[in-house]
């Protein structure tokens, strides 16, 4: 019996990587009846992570209010898993959905992160994992570390809560106030980018731009975050820009290392560890992954490239099912894919086909089930 694996990320804005899953699984069963389709929703630490580690790991969604990134208090999703490990979403608290069309990462704050940090603490977890893409905000994790204790001083020793704007104003930094029960857990950073925490490869220059900061606003954001590396390493030891996916959610990724003791890793690879991927496929006949969209950034550290890569060096072949495409994708299939279909086959802009996006999917899945067929899968 032919054996498929669905790996898909999240389509973003339209469809869970479990919806995504389901309606895969649907077609492929219609078409064909005798195989054997397995479904391991993927995420790589952007929106979506959450869903997919409740959907592949058990366990519940607890729900609470914690500070947005305007510091108004938005509902915000986390997970406890079987095994006490708490899943926090930064999206979650600080996603770029919850900008209201008010977007400026100089003032946003991670604030609400820290607190979602906190709420599992609470809870009783023994590991925290906290998936660090969609934020839109650019201050190095500032506020998340000060809503889990500690305190930033300007030069006349004054507490205040940095924003991206006001990072080059630390002076001083004060860990005792952080509760011993946090720094007896382990915190993971689960990463979907791997980037400086400034410079030219930096989380203000590469990435500030889509949170809303203008040209100008971008060199600021850079300036303050290098200012704030030497005021980190100056007060710990520890240099961000020393440390993978430091610039990871604006950022989050390097602050969270030095002020917490978190460790970092790529998102996509967490993931495929937690769900046993390799052992999973390794008899497999094809894997299908997805996302939204796919481009050139897709082959680095995303869903698509790590579930392929891991398929192609066990020698099962990967077809990829996307939202859209942009001009580079195409340069993937061979290198990294066997076979590329995309759903939004006329290119028609997002919001046109945002509403059909469970009959686009549909509909191509028929396409794949057909290819597949042909190959003799099925």
């Amino acid at each position: 019996m032919a054996k498929i694996v669905l790996a898909p990320d999240s389509f973003k804005l339209t469809l869970s990587s479990s919806r995504a899953c389901q309606v895969m699984q649907d077609v492929l069963k219609e078409v064909m009846p005798d195989v054997d389709v397995i479904s391991l929703p993927m995420a790589d630490g952007g929106e979506g992570s959450l869903d997919a580690f409740l959907a592949n790991l058990g366990g519940r969604r607890i729900h609470c209010y914690v500070e947005g990134p305007w510091g108004r208090l938005v509902e915000a999703d986390w997970a406890m898993l079987d095994d006490g490990t708490a899943i926090v979403e930064c999206a979650q608290a600080i996603g770029l959905h919850l900008l209201a069309g008010k977007a400026d990462p100089s003032l946003t704050s991670s604030y609400g992160v820290g607190s979602l940090v906190m709420e599992a603490l609470s809870h009783g977890a023994g590991r925290i994992i906290i998936t660090l893409g969609g934020s839109s905000t650019n201050d190095a994790g500032a506020g998340a570390a000060a809503a889990c204790g500690v305190r930033f001083l300007d030069k006349d020793r004054q507490a205040f809560v940095p924003t991206g704007a006001t990072l080059s104003l630390v002076a001083h930094i004060d860990r005792s106030q952080v509760p011993a029960q946090l720094q007896d857990v382990p915190i993971m950073l689960m990463c979907d980018a791997d980037c400086r925490f400034h410079g030219p490869e930096g989380a203000a220059r590469l990435f500030s731009r889509q949170k809303g900061a203008s040209d100008a606003m971008v060199e600021e954001l850079d300036s303050s975050m290098e200012i704030f590396a030497h005021t980190l390493e100056n007060e710990t030891g520890t240099n961000p820009q020393d440390l993978p996916f430091s610039g990871a959610a604006g950022g989050l990724g390097g602050g969270l290392q030095v002020l917490l003791g978190a460790k970092a890793r790529s998102g996509i690879e967490t993931m495929l560890s937690l769900t046993h991927f390799d052992e999973v496929i390794k008899d497999a006949s094809i894997v299908i992954t997805g996302e939204g969209r796919i481009d050139g950034t897709s082959a680095y550290g995303k869903v698509v490239s790590g579930t392929a890569q891991h398929a192609r060096a066990l020698g099962v072949p990967v077809i990829a099912v996307c939202g859209d495409q942009d001009e580079t994708a195409t340069g993937l299939v061979g290198p990294l894919l066997d076979a590329l279909f995309i759903t939004n086959k006329d290119h028609l802009p997002f919001e046109e086909v945002r509403g059909r996006a469970v009959e686009d999917l549909s509909l191509t899945m028929y396409d794949v089930a057909q290819f597949l067929k042909s190959k003799g899968i099925g």
